[in-house]
């Protein structure tokens, strides 16, 4: 590509302006971001000309936020950290990355030990297994380790034949 300028100020403008336009964001990069909108979740803002990202509510600070105006309003300048592009080509971008850890934060983790979110157990070690929370400890076709898996009795398999060529949609058939 070819720039012409009357000076060498101007050039370097012009080059500087079209480097602007034509670059790909990197994932790891950091950018001065302009809120452009911002939603219920999260708030839209631009990192180079033309290209916008989702800084998502969870990612705006450290800790709950709860609406995401508390933390930016549409005209703010930001600084954003490029944290992914997923397969559609959308940018994630985060403010909390560039932000140091609260001192509490590790403790909080720690507290927090084998949980996910929810509280739910990680691994299925650390769960009731199915059979010995049912009620009445099960029954006859629920089956266990010992039994197997339930089977269906052969006088119930051959109670009645179904109805509709088994296609399950109901309705009307096709003629």
């Amino acid at each position: 590509m070819t720039i012409a300028a009357v000076g060498g100020e101007s050039m370097e403008r012009a080059r500087s302006m079209v480097q602007a336009l034509t670059k790909e964001p990197e994932i790891g990069s950091v950018y001065d971001a302009v809120v452009k909108s911002t939603t219920p979740f999260g708030a839209f803002v631009e990192i180079l000309p033309g290209t916008e990202g989702l800084v998502h509510i969870s990612e705006l600070k450290h800790g709950r936020t709860e609406k995401t105006e508390d933390v930016v309003k549409k005209g703010d300048t930001v600084k954003v950290k490029l944290i992914d592009v997923d397969e559609r080509g959308r940018l994630r971008l985060s403010m909390k990355a560039l932000l140091p850890k609260p001192e509490g934060a590790e403790a909080e983790s720690a507290d927090r030990g084998d949980r996910q979110r929810g509280g739910r157990p990680q691994s299925s070690a650390d769960r009731e297994p199915a059979a010995a929370s049912a009620p009445n400890g099960g029954g006859a076709d629920d089956g266990d380790a010992a039994n197997g898996p339930p089977q269906e009795s052969e006088s119930r398999s051959r109670e009645r034949p179904r109805r509709g060529g088994g296609g399950g949609g109901g309705g009307r058939s096709r003629r």
